[in-house]
């Protein structure tokens, strides 16, 4: 699932914050390290995205592996925050990438037969 960064996927974001949703980092990003920040690039976006340390740590931390239950679950026991602060913080940085083009998500509990299949139901002419 892709997600463009308009209020649609931005409510989708919400959703899926407490499911299994795996955030992957898009292909062909371009980034540049300054000072513990970051300036990354997504090939789809014409304009850069200036990111705070914070999340400069966490696009190191998404790699394709861990969904964001997971993530938060991590910011919690490393930076001592109650849950739902981390989850916050963790929200605000997957829209800051999802508005910046910088993820695909997909879900861990979906096979791509499954997601077809779905799609299939869409595009196939109603039966009368």
């Amino acid at each position: 699932m892709n997600f463009s960064g308009d209020a649609e996927s931005r409510a989708n974001v919400e959703l899926f914050l407490s499911s299994d949703v795996i955030p992957v980092l898009r292909d062909g990003i371009e980034r540049q390290d300054i000072d513990g920040e970051a300036v990354v690039w997504s090939p789809i976006s014409p304009v850069p995205t200036r990111l705070d340390p914070v999340a400069t740590v966490l696009l190191d931390v998404i790699d394709g592996l861990a969904s964001i239950g997971e993530i938060v679950a991590d910011v919690q026991d490393v930076v001592g925050l109650p849950y739902d602060v981390a989850q916050q913080r963790v929200a605000q940085i997957v829209r800051t990438f999802d508005d910046a083009r910088l993820l695909t998500i997909s879900s861990s509990n979906e096979h791509a037969d499954e997601a077809i299949a779905r799609r299939e139901l869409f595009v196939a002419p109603p039966n009368p």
